[in-house]
């Protein structure tokens, strides 16, 4: 998909196009890109912001939740199951785009189960994240990272 303003002209090639979304190719290459790179890391921050960048349509809730529960299995799938991988909402992770209510389970109970996030956060974080779409998470290290709806509220 790509921006209104940035149209491909048909020149998308395998890899994308450098002014519209990442191609399924291309995510999946730089996933496996990041385990070539450290393949056993302290924990994977996913930064969010997965669904297509486009106003023509904008993307609703189906489309969110089927990129958030592909990029959920790729990531599960090439890290080792001991590796803490942290999702976070972005803003086009919602619909409309940038439109989180301030709480409430029923919509944040579904990035667990339609995004397949209760697959990457304990049962701790997953109560707290239904609440209002943040968290908290204990490294092994001791380290506390706090999830929120944007990577600055780490």
């Amino acid at each position: 998909m790509c921006h209104r303003a940035y149209q491909s002209g048909g020149h998308n090639s395998k890899w994308g196009n450098y002014n519209c979304d990442s191609p399924w190719p291309l995510v999946k290459s730089a996933i496996q890109a990041m385990v070539d790179i450290e393949a056993r890391p302290d924990f994977v921050l996913w930064t969010g912001d997965n669904a297509p960048h486009t106003d023509d349509p904008e993307p609703n809730f189906s489309v969110i939740f089927s990129s958030l529960s592909n990029i959920t299995g790729e990531l599960r799938t090439a890290f080792h199951p001991s590796i803490p991988v942290l999702p976070v909402l972005g803003n086009h992770d919602a619909f409309p785009k940038n439109d989180y209510p301030v709480a409430g389970k029923e919509f944040y109970g579904k990035y667990l189960t339609e995004g397949g996030w209760a697959a990457l956060l304990p049962a701790e974080a997953q109560q707290e994240f239904v609440n209002g779409g943040y968290y908290s998470y204990t490294l092994d290290s001791g380290v506390m990272v706090r999830g929120g709806g944007d990577l600055s509220d780490f």
